[in-house]
């Protein structure tokens, strides 16, 4: 996110915008040479991912946390399945926002059974709460930021506008796919 806003900001003055990447790419590059730790955890979290996608993608996790997934990651898991599987049942208005914890419940492994009042997603309240037409909502509401404001005048202004919109929509989608938002 913070690429694309820096790309729309500089992106008159290219030169300023290449030597910041530059930079941005020699630090990384000394971090990881010079600080092992770092790489080691980045390299731990990517692990971590992997295998928390894999575990997704498959039935594993059902009977047992998955090999690899920590106790937190697995209960996210179960709660995103069961948001899946009550989109799959109900696609196009979902199963109402009273009604979506009790469904997803269905598609929980047995030791998750009690677990939950929101499935810790937005993206997948919206979907499994309000079907295809929560999906639709959740964009809109993404897209919303960029739509042009009245009064909105000279370029210096659309540039702010547009940075502001970028930082909104992207770390609500960012922070809001976890539900970490407080």
């Amino acid at each position: 996110a913070l690429l694309v806003l820096f790309l729309f900001w500089f992106r008159r003055n290219w030169r300023a915008f290449a030597t910041g990447g530059v930079v941005l790419v020699v630090a990384i590059a000394a971090v990881l040479f010079f600080a092992p730790d770092v790489t080691n955890r980045a390299y731990s979290t990517f692990s971590d991912t992997r295998a928390a996608f894999a575990a997704f993608l498959s039935d594993e996790g059902m009977d047992a946390p998955a090999p690899g997934v920590d106790p937190s990651t697995d209960q996210r898991l179960a709660l995103y399945r069961g948001g899946l599987g009550v989109f799959l049942d109900n696609p196009v208005f979902g199963v109402g926002t009273g009604q979506l914890i009790p469904a997803a419940r269905a598609y929980f492994p047995e030791r998750y059974k009690d677990m939950g009042n929101h499935l810790h997603s937005d993206l997948a309240d919206f979907a499994a709460g309000a079907g295809l037409f929560g999906i639709a909502g959740y964009l809109l509401l993404m897209l919303a930021p960029f739509l042009r404001p009245a009064g909105n005048d000279g370029p210096d202004k659309r540039r702010a506008l547009l940075l502001g919109a970028v930082a909104l929509s992207g770390s609500f989608l960012t922070l809001g796919l976890t539900n970490a938002v407080i």
